[in-house]
C-alpha cells in the first residue's frame, strides 16, 4: 500500500509535466495478472505454501539457498519500505503543519502496530478501507478539477495541445502497473492539473520544485474552497501510506 501513496504523488506528477506515456504500464499489469491467475496460481495453490522461502526450500532442497533469499528479501523490504515512507510525507509537509521526520514516524507506527496486532487480517481489511478511501479522494479531485477547466473535452482538448496524450512515444522508463482503473485515476488527476495550469506552471514559476508536488499543490490552490476536500486529499495520502 505505501507504494500506492507513491504512485498518486509521482505518476501524477509524471502526466503533468511528461504526458500519458507511463499507462501503458498497465498493459504490461493487465497480462502479469492473467498470466499470474491462470498459469502460476493452479500450479502452486494445491501445494498448500504460506511463503516463498517454502516453496524454494521444497523446489531446491536447499536451507542455505532459502536463507539467503530470506535475508536479501529483509534488506530490500528495508529499503523500499524506506523510500516509500518518505514519498507520502513529501506532499503532506505541504499541507500538513508537521515535518517529514513526524510524519515518518507516525506513518511507520501505525503500519507496524496494526500489522503485528491483526495479522494478515488487519492488513487484508486495512487494504479494503485504504483502497476505498483512495478512490473517493482521487474522484473527487478529478470531478472538481475538471470542472474548474470547463468539462472532460476542454480538459482532454487542453492536454492534448500540450502533448500530454502522446501514450506510446518511446520513454526511457520500465515500471509495472498494478490496478487499471486507479492508475486511470492518477493520470487523470494529473492532464485536469495541467490543464488548470496551462500557461502558468507553478515550476516554471518557482512556487513547487518538483512536478511530485503538483497535486498537493492544486489542491491546497484550486479545491481549498471546498470544505473538508483538502482533508480527503490527505486521507487518500496516508490510506496509500499505510
Amino acid at each position: 500500500m505505501l507504494k500506492r501513496a507513491l504512485s498518486v504523488r509521482c505518476l501524477s506528477g509524471e502526466a503533468y509535466a511528461n504526458g500519458m506515456q507511463l499507462f501503458t504500464m498497465t498493459l504490461g499489469a493487465l497480462m502479469s495478472l492473467n498470466f499470474s491467475t491462470y498459469l502460476l496460481l493452479p500450479i502452486l495453490y494445491p501445494l498448500k505454501l504460506t511463503s516463498v522461502n517454502e516453496y524454494i526450500e521444497l523446489r531446491f532442497k536447499s536451507k542455505a539457498l532459502c536463507s539467503v533469499i530470506f535475508l536479501l528479501n529483509i534488506v530490500k523490504n528495508l529499503l523500499t519500505s524506506g523510500v516509500c515512507l518518505y514519498a507520502p510525507t513529501v506532499a503532506l509537509v505541504s499541507i500538513t503543519n508537521l515535518g517529514n521526520l513526524t510524519n515518518i514516524f507516525l506513518l511507520g507506527i501505525v503500519c507496524t502496530m496494526y500489522s503485528s496486532l491483526g495479522g494478515i487480517k488487519a492488513v487484508v481489511w486495512t487494504d479494503v478501507f485504504q483502497i476505498s478511501v483512495m478512490m473517493i479522494g482521487l474522484i473527487s479531485v478529478l470531478t472538481i478539477g475538471v470542472s474548474l477547466n470547463g468539462g472532460i473535452i476542454e480538459t482532454l482538448y487542453i492536454a492534448s495541445e500540450g502533448g500530454r496524450l502522446e501514450i506510446f512515444e518511446v520513454i526511457s522508463y520500465n515500471v509495472f502497473g498494478i490496478f487499471f482503473g486507479i492508475y486511470f485515476l492518477i493520470f487523470f488527476a494529473g492532464l485536469a492539473a495541467y490543464a488548470n495550469y496551462a500557461g502558468c506552471d507553478p515550476m516554471a514559476l518557482g512556487i513547487i520544485k518538483r512536478k511530485e508536488e503538483i497535486i498537493p499543490y492544486f489542491v491546497m490552490d484550486k479545491l481549498s474552497f471546498i470544505p473538508g476536500l483538502p482533508g480527503i486529499f490527505v486521507a487518500t495520502l496516508v490510506g496509500g501510506s499505510l
